[in-house]
Parts: structure tokens; sequence; C-alpha cells
């Protein structure tokens, strides 16, 4: 998680804040370097702080050597929220996003691990929800970004797409509120759980390094 803070933090500035002319590789590392010496917390060891700080550099290389640097997106980095219903309002922080020639947005979500095997665009459809009620801008396509192998993920917006989101958004809600008992639901993303330290269920889950 640390190395994702530092690379989504570093692409913010490189994009947001560092004339066109001067984002270069060497600019990029540079960044890293400096946010690093901030943030650099989890890693067990040296060794492992170095691997993944070796990763972070790989992927802001590729995506300086690989996507178009001279971008001037519309807003980085920000949080937006929006009522859904009277009783349901959604949040969150959208990475990028970008003016489209037709005068329309592009959402982008940056991924620092793997491609998976099946790609969901749901977490992309919640923020094209929360776009569509608080920008005058309409959403024409959503994507997300593997930085580790520079490969997008695209994904077109039309009425019926949206219509299903908010649908399963409401749905998933109403399944939270009558929710009464919380049994472990092991998976992948028990790594990154605040209470993996006390539950046996997920640490088993975990592979052994």
């Amino acid at each position: 998680m640390t190395m994702g803070q530092n690379v989504h933090s570093i692409l913010a500035d490189f994009l947001g804040t560092i004339p066109i002319e001067k984002r270069t590789i060497e600019m990029a590392e540079d960044l890293l370097c400096e946010i690093w010496k901030e943030n650099r917390e989890g890693f067990d060891s040296e060794e492992e702080e170095r691997q993944w700080k070796e990763k972070a550099l790989a992927q802001l290389r590729l995506f300086v050597k690989t996507q178009r640097i001279d971008a001037r997106p519309l807003m980085l980095e920000r949080f937006h929220e929006a009522p859904i219903t009277e009783a349901l309002i959604l949040n969150g922080k959208i990475d990028r996003i970008d003016r489209v020639d037709d005068g329309s947005i592009h959402i982008i979500d940056y991924k620092t691990g793997n491609v998976p095997e099946k790609v969901d665009s749901f977490q992309l459809f919640l923020y094209v929800l929360i776009l569509s009620r608080t920008l005058t801008y309409p959403v024409s396509k959503a994507s997300y970004l593997y930085l580790a192998d520079s490969v997008w993920h695209t994904f077109s917006i039309t009425d019926d797409d949206m219509q299903k989101a908010r649908s399963r958004v409401l749905e998933v809600a109403g399944q939270i509120k009558h929710e009464k008992e919380y049994p472990e639901v092991v998976g992948s993303l028990c790594q990154f759980c605040d209470f993996l330290e006390i539950c046996e269920a997920g640490k088993q889950s975990q592979p052994i390094t």
C-alpha cells in the first residue's frame, strides 16, 4: 500500500504541477526519492523496502516512456461524493479525470498491481455514478491503467450500463443495511485488512513468503 500511495502521489504531481518540458524519467525518479523519505512504512526489512521501491521506479519509468506525458488532466487525486438516494451517498477518491475532444470526460484509475484474469468494471461505474451527479460534463468512458505493464482496460459508458450499476449499488447497500452477522470472507483482499493480525482465517489464507 505504501508503494501504491507513493506512485499515485507522484503521478498527480508529475501531471499536475511539473511543467511539460520537465516531465522526464529523471524527474519522476527524483519525485519518488523525495516522497519515499516521507512515506516508507510497513516493510519487514530494508531488502523488502528496496524491492518495492524498485517496482515503483519501474512503473514510473514505463509510464513516462509509454504514456502521453503532455496530458493536462482536468482533475487529479480528488475526493468526490454524491447522493444516489435520500438515504445513500457515494464517495470516492478518483485518480484522474481527463477532458476528451468532444467535451466529455474520461475517468482513469491507476492500478499498481497485476492485471487480473477478469477485470471488474464496478469500481469505475461507481465513479461514473458519482460524477454524473456532480459534474456538468458527460462521462463517455472509464479506464483502468495497469502501470506495471502499461495495459489499459477501457469501458464505454451507456445509459443501460449506468442503470445496471445503480441497481447493483442499491442491492449491495440493502444487503449491508440488513446484515446482522459478519463472518470472515477470505480472499485476495485479506492482505490489506486492518484486522488481519487477529483473524486466523485471514492469516491462513496468506501465501508463505
